[in-house]
């Protein structure tokens, strides 16, 4: 099997972090114990995993170094080294910092030819001077290019979106249950109006959580259509936006299994494709007990053909990621 979200960061990177920012429960996680995660691989077939890094990337990067840059390397460094101590067993993607500019696009080109980054880690949702935009800016579009030049997907792990926090402060702990869910989304929603998946054709995209709510949204998607077909006065505010049917962008991306069970997967089976759908683990942050094991029995049950379950745990990232059969 291929695990699409699996968690790791260096120990002394990690150690920074936590001493900066001690009341940061995630960062006490066991995110360093390779061994442990090693482990658990071997005892539910999972062969190889993408180490991505999420929602802790930016307590570990302010921690690493005061230049941004520098911290960046740091990470893409080490994590290549351990990499390396285990042939076969990881992949890791690519992070840098989205708002460098153009920067950004070497910093991308540097990870991919330098370290062997098999991906781009980017957030489904950013703040900027205060307001949440998503990954259709136009400010991004370099990095697509580049990514899909060096012919590499782009993995979105979900962010609460920062307006998250004008609501009532009594939903708050909620954020990561549904902030996530909501984040996933609002970026592929937005990427579909943005013109994202038309600009870059050969460029893949991974989302999280099977993409959010958009397995179950299709048919409000085809509404919101109609709606706007038949009031033209509706409109996006933006001449950059245009409203489409999310429906015609179903293939145009992959979704990752973490935290979903039975009825959630058979309906992105039936709405996306199983071509389209990854095994996931989102190991150590989620519990054994809810991560691999689970997983295996939600499939199990599904009710998919025997071939459809064989592509999501690992046919379609041999796909995507050109593993060898």
């Amino acid at each position: 099997m291929f695990d699409v979200h699996f968690h790791w960061f260096p120990e002394d990177l990690l150690e920074r972090a936590r001493q900066r920012f001690p009341d940061v429960f995630f960062l006490r996680l066991p995110l360093e114990r390779i061994d442990d995660s090693i482990r658990m691989m071997d005892d539910y077939g999972i062969e190889t995993s993408l180490i991505v890094y999420g929602a802790y990337l930016g307590m570990v990067i302010e921690a690493a170094s005061d230049v941004r840059e520098e911290a960046y390397r740091m990470l893409l460094e080490r994590t290549a080294e351990r990499c390396a101590r285990h042939p076969g067993r990881f992949l890791h993607v690519a992070v840098i910092d989205a708002g460098a500019g153009e920067g950004a696009v070497s910093q991308l080109e540097r990870a991919v030819k330098e370290y062997g980054c098999a991906a781009l880690e980017m957030d489904t949702c950013y703040e900027r001077d205060g307001e949440t935009i998503f990954p259709q800016e136009r400010h991004f579009w370099p990095l697509y290019a580049k990514a899909q030049e060096l012919d590499v997907p782009v993995f979105f792990h979900p962010r609460v979106p920062p307006f998250w926090r004008k609501l009532p402060s009594n939903i708050q702990f909620t954020a990561v249950d549904w902030g996530f869910l909501m984040s996933n989304q609002l970026a592929i929603q937005m990427m579909a109006y943005g013109g994202v998946f038309d600009a870059f054709p050969t460029l893949q995209f991974i989302f999280c959580q099977l993409g959010g709510f958009v397995p179950f949204s299709l048919g409000r998607s085809d509404l919101n259509f109609a709606m706007h077909e038949e009031f033209p006065t509706r409109h996006t505010n933006s001449p950059d936006l245009k409203v489409v049917k999310l429906r015609d962008y179903a293939g145009r991306f992959y979704v990752d299994i973490h935290s979903m069970d039975t009825a959630a997967i058979r309906c992105a089976a039936e709405t996306l494709g199983a071509e389209h759908i990854l095994f996931a683990t989102d190991f150590p942050v989620t519990p054994l007990k809810m991560g691999a094991p689970w997983h295996l029995e939600e499939l199990r049950q599904s009710g998919l053909r025997e071939e459809a379950i064989e592509a999501i745990k690992i046919g379609n990232a041999r796909t995507l990621f050109k593993l060898p059969k």
